[in-house]
């Protein structure tokens, strides 16, 4: 399937233009994820959204996240984290990036302690 580049970088446009929000360790927020080359993550909808963890925070701009996912595939670059909003959800470490946090839209929840430490464990397992 062809990729509308087009549409994202008319909203990547708009992204630009918004301001920073305040973020913490812990967090999940939706966020403007874009649409991406080949096999790296896309968002989806009509504002190429997906939520994120934020596993570090770089500055009052930037952070580092884990983009989540709702696939039951089993993959050994997933943590599951539990529900979700409702919905049985996995970090996909694999995906593990750097955004400003103009791409963050809205604060889902916070992870609890113990999940937070199990993702971080296996983002440092990683390497």
């Amino acid at each position: 399937m062809e990729k509308d580049f087009d549409t994202w970088n008319i909203l990547k446009k708009k992204v630009n233009k918004l301001n920073s929000k305040t973020h913490h360790k812990k967090q999940i927020w939706w966020s403007i994820w874009g649409l991406n080359i080949g096999f790296e993550e896309d968002g989806k909808g009509e504002f190429f959204e997906r939520p994120v963890l934020v596993i570090k925070v770089l500055s009052r701009n930037t952070c580092i996240v884990l983009p989540l996912t709702s696939s039951e595939d089993k993959n050994s670059n997933r943590v599951d984290i539990g529900l979700i909003n409702g919905i049985k959800s996995k970090v996909i470490l694999s995906q593990i990036k750097v955004i400003d946090t103009r791409r963050l839209t809205d604060k889902v929840c916070v992870l609890d302690v113990d999940v937070f430490t199990k993702v971080k464990e296996a983002v440092k397992n990683m390497f």
